[in-house]
């Protein structure tokens, strides 16, 4: 699948998702921010998430690195706090031999999103349907 990208069902996929951090993405090697081709920053989210499980079988949870661009999400959203995310997508990194080593690197998934945004938890626990 590598440059394909598959829009994740949120809704059917996730029990929760919490806000664990996000910090600006920086142009490799340096300090400065890295900014896309229309002028917009970019941030990397650390989402923990837990998986819907099947019936008979433990929920499995992660944390997941998800880019965004736009606003510092940090500034909007409080440590802890559940979260939705806008057009969540996923894809595999093309896997590269380096050379001079046996390693392979990349072949793993990563995560874009369009936004993130609080998302209040209904008042039995569960968590509210999106939009």
């Amino acid at each position: 699948m590598p440059g394909g990208f598959i829009t994740v069902d949120c809704k059917n996929t996730f029990v929760a998702a919490i806000f664990l951090a996000a910090t600006a993405k920086t142009i490799f090697g340096t300090d400065q921010p890295d900014i896309s081709k229309d002028g917009q920053r970019k941030y990397s989210a650390d989402v923990a998430v837990t998986y819907l499980a099947d019936p008979g079988r433990k929920p499995v949870s992660e944390v997941i690195s998800v880019s965004l661009m736009g606003a510092d999400p940090s500034a909007m959203i409080s440590p802890g706090q559940p979260v939705e995310f806008d057009r969540l997508r996923c894809s595999v990194s093309s896997p590269e031999k380096r050379e001079g080593s046996n390693r392979i690197s990349g072949g793993r998934l990563f995560y874009m999103a369009d936004g993130l945004r609080s998302a209040s938890p209904a008042p039995n626990g569960s968590r509210p349907l999106a939009s």
